[in-house]
């Protein structure tokens, strides 16, 4: 069934279909919100906002986008309030560990240390990297999906990446963690 098809059968009331969704598309999701969070609970938080919105606004999906597209636009406005919000609130959560290890296939097979500093050092690039090399990396969405979910240039997005990468290049060799990444 395509995503399309799941979608209608969600705006129909569908519960398994739902469920469907939620399944396919939660360890993206979160992890698309912890890059833009900055915690565990912030986004554990927004990731039940955005099926609650995936829920309500099912029948409002137009086809213009991939559904993806759609979903992760969702997402990212999610994420975004919850960020602000926070801050506006002065309210910061360190975690150490990460809780979710339910990543895209990318990094499935590499062990969960690795996929936990990975994670974390991702976290630590600036919010517009972070988002961008989540999107491409983890998540798997094309250049043209990233504009669309955020509204930017393809040339940003290029530029971000880039910037993002080097950035990262940079954390792993100035913490010599090479060894622990290879």
């Amino acid at each position: 069934m395509t995503d399309e098809e799941i979608l209608q059968r969600i705006a129909e009331g569908d519960e398994k279909a739902f469920s469907e969704f939620v399944e396919k598309y939660k360890g993206k999701a979160f992890s698309l919100l912890r890059s833009i969070c900055k915690n565990n609970f912030d986004a554990e938080e927004a990731l039940q906002d955005v099926f609650m919105k995936v829920m309500n606004y099912a029948s409002t999906f137009r086809g213009d986008a991939k559904v993806s597209t759609w979903f992760y636009k969702i997402t990212y406005h999610t994420g975004l309030k919850y960020s602000i919000t926070r801050r506006k609130h002065k309210t910061e959560f360190l975690d150490e560990i990460l809780e979710s290890r339910d990543f895209g296939d990318e990094i499935k097979n590499e062990d969960s240390l690795e996929q936990d500093l990975i994670l974390k050092l991702i976290a630590e690039l600036s919010g517009k990297q972070s988002t961008v090399i989540t999107l491409f990396y983890l998540n798997e969405l094309s250049i043209e999906e990233i504009v669309e979910t955020l509204k930017i240039t393809e040339s940003d997005v290029k530029t971000t990446l880039h910037r993002g990468r080097n950035n990262l290049y940079n954390i792993i060799k100035t913490r010599n963690l090479e060894k622990e990444l290879k």
